[in-house]
Parts: structure tokens; C-alpha cells; sequence
């Protein structure tokens, strides 16, 4: 009885076949295909959302430094002060701030108002200093950073990065209503005084290369600014417009 059993455990016991295994092989490298096409996936998805998340958050940081160094401009109402200092070649004080009308590379917005109270005594890089009496800041594009120049120190910082270009129309009322009628760049505003608002476009990108492909020659990305066309280099970043129009108070009619 035990040497019938004996047979019949060895006849039982089969391995598998050559195709068996290879079948089994075949299906495991399938499957780990699959988690790992899964991974890179969701990898290349997270890279994209924090890319995005960073170029959102630099093209709010950019526009909030702007508006809070543009809104005093020409403060106090009716006190002669011009808010806008933007002829091509003009010195605006004696730290050598020189500004430059609109020009290829992007445009240089120059603003002054006589220091109030809290933040407003500090120019737009926190320093305290002023030019007869005025608190003067000058913006632009350089080497991909939004800079100030202020006029408590002549040397220029960078107030917010991942910035290729910054266009800039100045908001005319016509009609002394308190609203803007058009929109011109510099070289076309024929009379400053008519100024109550200026429209701020900055092309911002994403600083991390997560797009998949970057365009071909003769094929790169293009973003209108305000009119204004920007190519961009043949890369792989994302690049999103931020507009906003910025009223000056102090030259609006309707609030004196």
C-alpha cells in the first residue's frame, strides 16, 4: 500500500514547460510595463502641478509688488507732483534712476510720491531715502527678474524672479470723467497729465523644464502683452500672461 502511494507522489509532481514560463515572463514584464508607465505618469503630473503652482505664485508676487509701489503715485491730490516718470533718457534724481521709453527688451515704469505714513516712507526695496522730498521707484525686466531701482539706494534688486518681459500702456481720460477712454504706450501719451491708470502685463515662466517636448524651430510658443508680441526661446518651461490695471488714485477726478 505505501509503495503504491510512493509511485503515485512522484508521477504527480510535474514542473512546468518551457512555453509555461516563458508565458509567465511575459506576462510579469507586462505588468510591471504597466507600474511603471504609471509612476512616470503621475510623476510627470506632480512635476506639472508644482511648476504651475510656482509660476502662479511668482505672477502674483510680481503684480503685489507692483501695485503696492504704483497706487501712491503723484501723492498728495493736487500737489503738482508728477506720478509717472517716463521720458526716454530723463534723470530722475541723484541716484542716476534713468528711464528709458518702451523699448524691444520691455518697458521701464517709473513712478514718485512724497512719503505718508507705515510703508509708504520706504521706497520699493524697503529702503528709506528720498530725492527732493520723493519717494522715487523705477521697474524693468533684467536677466529674467523683475528689478526696482528706489531712491534710497541707485543700485537695482530683483523684487521677483522667473519674469522674461514686462509691457506697460498708460490709461488716458480724455473726457475728465475719472476713467481711462484709451490705452497708449509711452511714445504715444500726448499729454501725462491725462493719466489716471496704467495696465501692467509680465510674461512669467515656470522655472522647472516639465513640458514634454519643446517646440521646434519656426514653431515656438508666442504671448501677446498688451499688443506687444513675445517669442519665446525654443525650451521646455510654461510661461502664463498676468495683466492688471492699476488706477492712480491721486489723479482720478472723481476721488479729489
Amino acid at each position: 500500500m505505501n509503495r503504491y502511494r510512493c509511485a503515485f507522489f512522484f508521477q504527480s509532481q510535474q514542473g512546468v514547460t518551457l512555453v509555461e514560463l516563458m508565458v509567465s515572463m511575459l506576462v510579469g514584464v507586462v505588468l510591471l510595463s504597466g507600474v511603471v508607465a504609471v509612476y512616470l505618469g503621475s510623476k510627470q503630473s506632480y512635476g506639472a502641478r508644482g511648476g504651475m503652482s510656482i509660476l502662479q505664485e511668482n505672477g502674483r508676487i510680481a503684480l503685489k509688488r507692483l501695485q503696492r509701489g504704483v497706487l501712491p503715485a503723484g501723492y498728495p491730490k493736487n500737489s503738482g507732483i508728477e506720478p509717472i516718470i517716463s521720458r526716454a533718457g530723463q534723470v530722475t534724481n541723484a541716484s542716476k534712476i534713468t528711464v528709458s521709453a518702451d523699448k524691444a527688451g520691455g518697458d521701464h515704469l517709473t513712478v514718485a510720491f512724497i512719503p505718508f505714513g507705515g510703508a509708504n516712507t520706504q521706497d520699493c526695496l524697503g529702503q528709506s531715502g528720498t530725492v527732493n522730498g520723493m519717494i522715487v521707484n523705477n521697474y524693468y525686466v533684467k536677466n529674467g527678474q523683475l528689478m526696482c531701482r528706489g531712491s534710497g539706494n541707485p543700485k537695482a534688486q530683483p523684487i521677483a524672479g522667473a519674469v522674461d518681459d514686462m509691457q506697460v500702456l498708460y490709461g488716458l481720460d480724455t473726457d475728465n470723467d475719472g476713467f481711462a477712454n484709451q490705452y497708449q504706450n509711452a511714445g504715444k501719451v500726448g499729454s501725462w497729465p491725462d493719466v489716471v491708470s496704467i495696465q501692467i502685463a509680465l510674461l512669467i515662466n515656470s522655472v522647472d523644464n516639465f513640458k514634454d517636448v519643446a517646440p521646434g524651430a519656426g514653431n515656438e510658443d508666442q504671448f501677446n502683452l498688451l499688443g506687444q508680441i513675445y517669442t519665446a526661446p525654443n525650451d521646455r518651461l510654461a510661461r502664463r500672461v498676468f495683466t492688471t490695471t492699476i488706477p492712480l488714485r491721486n489723479r482720478i477726478p472723481l476721488l479729489q
